[in-house]
């Protein structure tokens, strides 16, 4: 692999699987710290993100500036995903509570608001995902006090605020986001190029009776794997009967939401993909089963990474169901690495291109 010389360092937080992180260093930058307080997401992040280890706490256990400085390193950019559950609009119609989700968020923007101010700060960019209804929740200004700070520091103006979608960025999925920070805002480049589910799975081949030799990576050119490398494809994922036929009913037949495909058209971007993992749902995921006329199927844990926009190289820790919730959870890499692009630009950084990276040592591959 290549040593790569990269201009800016960057710290994750709420990094779960890694997709923050896989878009900043797919465009060159140096992830240099993450943080998440799902231990398996965090050993995710280290099989994929090898330069250091994520570190495996409750952002709201770091109480003190002091704490800040010992385990923070200082960084040119910070980006952070906070749990967005309670402000999705699936969760009790969005109407859950969000005491949690607004303490996460506003000990994010604690961190930054400490790390923009110091001594000899190095703070040029910080960014912050979340749900398009978490926006009506952060305020466009925080005094240092009410973030818990020094109340003589200046306050934290939040100066952009935008709905972003991941497929306007080459993302397979037609993924709704709130960005906001100071970040520069990236210019589209698949509004009318959207990549499609075909494209993914044409270059996947399916998941029984697969007979290709190489795969190379739909999203990322550079990336080939011969069969032997491609992990969480080749497995049964047939759905139950009596599960499907309660999803089609759901999709179907539900007047007062609208009716929805069954199964999905391939020919179209993906619908947003959920972190929870059903298939006798609304939101349900189901395609038809190869060389079938009434078997269908859900799509495979590599299947919805490629989705997400993850590398066909990139592995998860975990089961079926946990490695579902990691992938649903993540920043799609394509707009994450729009956002990295943007920066880069900007700042007219030297660009270095990323090698293929495979690394096989403590993975938990579904296949067979």
């Amino acid at each position: 692999m290549n040593i790569l010389i990269m201009t800016y360092s960057v710290c994750d937080f709420f990094c779960g699987g890694g997709g923050f992180s896989e878009g900043f260093r797919q465009a060159g930058m140096n992830v240099i710290f993450s943080l998440d307080s799902w231990k398996l997401a965090t050993e995710t992040h280290d099989i994929n993100h090898s330069n250091h280890k994520c570190l495996h706490m409750n952002i709201l256990d770091i109480k003190t500036t002091t704490q800040i400085d010992e385990l923070i390193p200082d960084t040119e950019i910070i980006v952070g995903s906070p749990p967005c559950i309670a402000f999705s609009n699936s969760n009790k119609s969005g109407k859950a509570d969000k005491t949690l989700g607004i303490k996460l968020i506003n000990q994010y923007l604690k961190i930054i608001l400490y790390k923009m101010t110091k001594k000899n700060s190095k703070l040029k960019y910080w960014i912050l995902e979340n749900v398009p209804g978490s926006i009506n929740y952060i305020k466009n200004e925080y005094t240092a006090k009410e973030l818990g700070l020094d109340e003589n520091l200046p306050n934290l103006e939040i100066p952009i605020r935008d709905i972003l979608i991941a497929s306007d960025y080459g993302a397979p999925q037609g993924r709704k986001r709130a960005i906001l920070g100071n970040y520069i805002l990236p210019v589209k480049t698949h509004e009318k190029n959207q990549v499609k589910i075909n494209i993914i799975q044409n270059e996947l081949g399916p998941p029984i009776n697969n007979s290709k030799i190489e795969f190379i990576d739909p999203l990322f050119k550079n990336i080939k794997l011969n069969k032997s490398e491609l992990t969480d494809h080749f497995y049964n994922t047939d759905i139950p009967s009596d599960m499907w036929k309660k999803a089609k009913r759901l999709k179907t037949d539900h007047g007062y939401m609208g009716k929805m495909e069954f199964p999905d058209s391939t020919n179209r971007l993906c619908r947003t993909i959920m972190a929870t993992e059903s298939y006798s749902t609304r939101e349900a995921i189901i395609f038809k089963k190869e060389n079938s006329e009434d078997e269908y199927r859900g799509p495979t844990i590599r299947e919805i990474s490629s989705l997400m926009g993850f590398p066909i190289d990139y592995q998860f820790k975990g089961s079926h169901n946990n490695k579902h919730k990691q992938i649903g959870n993540a920043v799609c890499v394509q707009l994450s690495k729009a956002l990295a692009d943007s920066i880069i630009d900007n700042d007219k950084i030297d660009r270095k291109t990323i090698e293929t990276r495979y690394n096989q040592d403590k993975i938990d591959n579904l296949n067979n």
